[in-house]
């Protein structure tokens, strides 16, 4: 008790000077007040019976008075703080100085909440400070001085226990006690270690519920202790942490909690053993699906019709359901989904695999509207598993691998499908808007037919040895259609430039004692025998040579080229001096005569 009665005075002195500056003449019944004596009652100038609380002020000095005038109780606070006194209907007057306003109590928090850490001051327990938990200080000086109350009257009586020494120290608050007063030790803050620990590893959807998994103890007990599930915001549940688990051994709680179909939030929380509080150990966002799901994942288009797939599986059965496909509003088939889809079984553990479906609906041209359900069992209703508008092909399709030309030759590389058909298509090749071939689309292709099984391989078409004259060209190709609709498709179109004028070259420009030789080789790729090629020498034409010697280099080089296709002409006399000598490629075919080469060649007298 030395503590407390350093605090506490009831010096009479101390009253008798704090009367003599009471405010006079005072007209109205207060409620909030200041500085003053106050008569206690309903009156005039009277502040009724009840508990006040201030923020306080340096030196705050009050008392209860009799009504004799006698100190019931009185307090001096040096140091600023929250007070709360409770002034009896009974007493005569309540006399306060430099302590600042004081309000009626009221009942919400003085502080940021039960839990949270509070400085030197008078608080409630339960209210602004959590009762039946164990507090620290932070002080270190030796004059921390704590009081537990039962009353806000002030004095010794409603004292319970107090403390006075150094800290920092602890006190444990009972959830009894009214009131708590420090003075000097600082911020006090709730000893945390002294609540529930443990976690909320998992929530997870589960058979039409939210299974959730975790542990949970409390260090004032070796025993389990209880967990209680909420579920938006709702409590659902009261487990048991007595599971075995091999990383916190007999501590652990699982369950399923029966909930309706959507997102929800499950928080779990260990219920305390002893001082401290609940504590949360976890929340998780779950959605929960009662009702079937799955998804239409594919529609294609054959000969036979629409070819739907997707998967589907009700949550609350491992065994396939139903899934009715309907087009434009109408039931057209009801195929189980129950083929292997292993990546279900991944996504989903615990349903297993069988869960896809896929059916071929014979159907006509243009837009449908194409919808898959899944039937529900168990709680939930039927699903909408997915709707996609698809329009049905009726024109052919394919591509134009490649339009190539080598000099006047081009060739139309591609493939082509009817959708409405398994059959080839003809195709039309088109030059400079003039049509020019017309072909099947029946060659082997394994790709298209990898790609499109439903058509086969033979689709493909290859048309070489289009001939074109010298220039640029435009080549069109065009699928002709077979089944539904009239329009035919036009699968692209390339400009090529192509050339059939001769190809070759010199070689060799030589200088003959009195004349010139030329050596080189040439063909025209329209014909397969030898050209004629012409020396001119100075403009004038001098001599007309073969091109149809063995070449076998040219030959292997040069693509299009013949085995014979070289030449070497006879001395051109000439008189010495320099010369201009020419060689120049005969067309036979398509196109035009072209130069060979041209060289300067100087003859010099023998």
């Amino acid at each position: 008790m030395v503590g407390m009665l350093a605090r506490r005075g009831s010096s009479r002195a101390a009253r008798v000077v704090a009367a003599s500056v009471a405010a006079a003449c005072l007209v109205l019944s207060v409620s909030a007040f200041g500085d003053g004596r106050y008569p206690v009652g309903t009156g005039a100038g009277h502040i009724p019976g009840g508990t006040y609380t201030t923020a306080g002020g340096a030196n705050c000095y009050w008392e209860r008075d009799d009504l004799s005038g006698g100190i019931i109780a009185n307090d001096f606070i040096a140091n600023p703080q929250r007070t709360i006194v409770t002034v009896d209907g009974t007493d005569g007057a309540f006399d306060t100085r430099r302590c600042g306003d004081w309000q009626p109590l009221g009942a919400a928090p003085l502080t940021a909440g039960p839990n949270a850490p509070v400085p030197d001051g008078t608080w409630r327990v339960g209210t602004d400070v959590a009762g039946n938990n164990r507090w620290i200080s932070s002080a270190s000086t030796g004059d921390c001085y704590w009081e537990r109350l039962s009353s806000f009257h002030g004095g010794l009586a409603p004292v319970i226990d107090n403390f006075f020494g150094s800290g920092p120290t602890t006190v444990v608050l009972s959830a009894s006690d009214v009131g708590f007063h420090s003075n000097r030790c600082g911020t006090w803050i709730r000893d945390t270690q002294l609540d529930p620990f443990g976690s909320l590893d998992t929530a997870a959807s589960d058979n039409g519920g939210i299974r959730v998994v975790g542990w949970a103890q409390d260090r004032e007990t070796g025993s389990p202790i209880d967990v209680h599930v909420y579920v938006d915001g709702t409590p659902r549940a009261v487990l048991h942490a007595n599971v075995g688990r091999p990383d916190v051994g007999a501590h652990g709680y699982a369950a399923v909690v029966a909930v309706g179909a959507g997102t929800h939030l499950v928080c779990t929380y260990g219920i305390n053993v002893g001082l401290g509080e609940n504590a949360a150990l976890g929340c998780r966002s779950v959605t929960v699906i009662g009702n079937p799901v799955g998804n239409l994942e594919r529609i294609t288009y054959s000969p036979a019709g629409l070819r739907v797939s997707g998967w589907a599986f009700d949550p609350n059965s491992v065994a396939p359901i139903k899934v009715p496909i309907y087009i434009d509003g109408r039931g057209r088939a009801v195929p189980t989904a129950s083929q292997p889809r292993p990546d279900i079984g991944r996504a989903f553990p615990g349903y297993g695999d069988d869960h896809g479906f896929a059916v071929t609906v014979p159907i006509g041209g243009g837009a449908h509207s194409v919808c898959a359900y899944g039937i529900n069992v168990g709680i939930g209703a039927n699903a909408t598993i997915g709707c996609r508008t698809f329009v049905t092909p009726t024109a052919p399709t394919g591509s134009i691998d490649a339009i190539t030309a080598r000099y006047d030759t081009v060739r139309v590389r591609g493939w082509a499908i009817d959708p409405n058909t398994a059959d080839p298509v003809g195709v039309r090749v088109y030059v400079d808007g003039v049509g020019r071939a017309a072909l099947t689309a029946s060659s082997s292709r394994p790709d298209i037919g990898k790609a499109l099984p439903a058509y086969g391989p033979n689709h493909g078409f290859d048309l070489t040895g289009l001939q074109l004259g010298n220039g640029a060209h435009q080549v069109c190709v065009y699928a002709i259609n077979l089944g539904i609709g009239a329009a035919n498709s036009t699968l692209g179109c390339r400009t090529v430039r192509t050339s059939g004028n001769p190809v070759g070259g010199v070689d060799a420009f030589v200088e003959a004692v009195g004349g010139v030789k030329v050596r080189g080789w040439a063909f025209d790729p329209d014909v397969a025998t030898p050209i004629t090629v012409r020396v001119y020498v100075d403009g004038a034409f001098r001599q007309s040579l073969p091109a149809g010697s063995p070449r076998p280099d040219v030959a292997s080089s040069v693509p299009g080229a013949g085995p014979d296709t070289g030449f070497t002409g006879d001395k051109i006399m000439t008189p010495p001096g320099s010369h201009q000598v020419c060689v120049y490629g005969i067309n036979a075919g398509i196109g035009t005569s072209s130069t060979l080469g041209c060289a300067t060649v100087t003859v010099h007298t023998g």
